[in-house]
Parts: structure tokens; C-alpha cells; sequence
């Protein structure tokens, strides 16, 4: 599928990096440099914060304490809109509006690329296009999410990230409720995107 070149690729950075919910901290001064056109996988026991790791990196979640850095500028300081453009989150939980159909959850990707009134593109709609088919969801266009099984439902999540074209993917457990033919298909897209384009992406395993 068509992906920015590979000059546009973004560098993000975490010091020093806290993050609590309420009293219980999950993570504690971490420090960590994801590679800039890698595949990095974060592992661990269920509840050590990767998760959260994700997250924070994402600006989803504000830490206590330390600094994320995209491009060498604080991520908290940076347009939501920037940030957006720059980085793709498929988080562990998703939740979808009711009926809303898959094409017009996956074309929600496209948002930060949108210009100040709106318009859709033809660039809009070859990414939304090129999305569906590439993780064989282009057959299940006008069903509505809600009806569609955990499997299904996963690959449009996915296709919905892959419309947003960022450099920076950040994945949690982007196979769960996957069969292991579409697990392959997915882990085998994700590769394809970062030999060819030199996509970072981060998965949590």
C-alpha cells in the first residue's frame, strides 16, 4: 500500500518517564529510544505497564513525571493534529460508535490530513481503499462494526490506523481474536510497511 516516503520518518524518545493511576505507580523513570525505521516488539508479564507504555507515547496518557520527545520537541507541547499525523495507535481496547459501518470507521483515519473544510480527497480515498485491502476487509465496507466478529472487527481497527499513514505505528497485541492466518497476514503487512517504507512500529506481544 502507498505510504509517506521514507524521509518523512518520525523519532520518538521517552526520560525519565513516570506514569501512575492515582496512588499506584506503573511505570518508573524509564527511559527508552525507539528506533527510527525498526520493528520493535515490548514484552512482558500481563500488568507491568506496556500498555501504558504505549499510551503515554501516544499523548493518550500524561505522565507524572519525565518527558516524550517526537521529532526532539515535547510531545504535550505539540498540535493534536501534528501529533496525529506523526503517530498511529491501535489500542488493547476499542470502542465503536453504534452503527457505524467499517468504511466509515477506517475513513475516521484520515482525519488529521483533512483540510480546514473538510474535504475528502482522491488521496483520502486511495488510503482508505488501499487499507481495506490490505487487511481483506474491502468485502465488509457497508456492514456495521458492531456486527461484525472479534476477528473482523480487529482487521478494520487495523486498516482504520493504516488509512492515518503516520511513520510511527504503535500496535497493542494488533493479532488478538486473529486466527493464525490473518495473525500472519497482519504480522507479514507490518514487515512489508517498514522494509519498504521504513515505518516504525512498535507492537506489544
Amino acid at each position: 500500500m502507498t505510504y509517506p516516503p521514507a524521509h518523512t520518518a518520525a523519532s520518538l524518545h521517552a526520560e525519565r518517564l513516570t506514569v501512575a493511576y492515582g496512588d499506584r505507580e506503573v511505570l518508573h523513570a524509564v527511559d527508552l529510544e525507539i528506533l527510527t525505521g525498526r520493528v520493535t516488539a515490548v514484552v512482558g508479564p500481563n500488568g507491568c505497564g506496556k500498555s501504558t507504555l504505549l499510551k503515554t507515547l501516544a499523548r493518550v496518557l500524561a505522565p507524572v513525571a519525565g518527558t516524550v520527545s517526537l521529532d526532539g520537541h515535547s510531545i504535550h507541547h505539540l498540535p493534536t493534529r501534528q501529533v496525529a499525523r506523526q503517530i498511529g495507535l491501535l489500542p488493547q481496547s476499542t470502542v465503536t460508535p453504534e452503527q457505524l459501518t467499517v468504511g466509515d470507521l477506517v475513513a475516521r483515519g484520515r482525519y488529521p490530513h483533512r483540510g480546514p473544510f473538510g474535504r475528502w480527497t482522491d488521496a483520502d480515498q486511495r488510503a482508505l481503499d488501499e487499507a481495506l485491502e490490505a487487511t481483506a476487509t474491502t468485502v465488509l465496507r457497508d456492514r456495521l462494526v458492531d456486527e461484525l466478529s472479534g476477528g473482523q472487527r480487529q482487521r478494520v481497527w487495523i486498516a482504520m490506523v493504516l488509512a492515518q499513514q503516520t511513520p510511527l505505528l504503535l500496535l497493542d497485541e494488533p493479532t488478538t481474536y486473529l486466527d493464525l492466518a490473518h495473525r500472519l497476514e497482519v504480522l507479514r503487512l507490518l514487515r512489508q510497511l517498514n522494509d519498504r517504507r521504513q515505518v516504525t512500529v512498535v507492537m506489544v506481544l
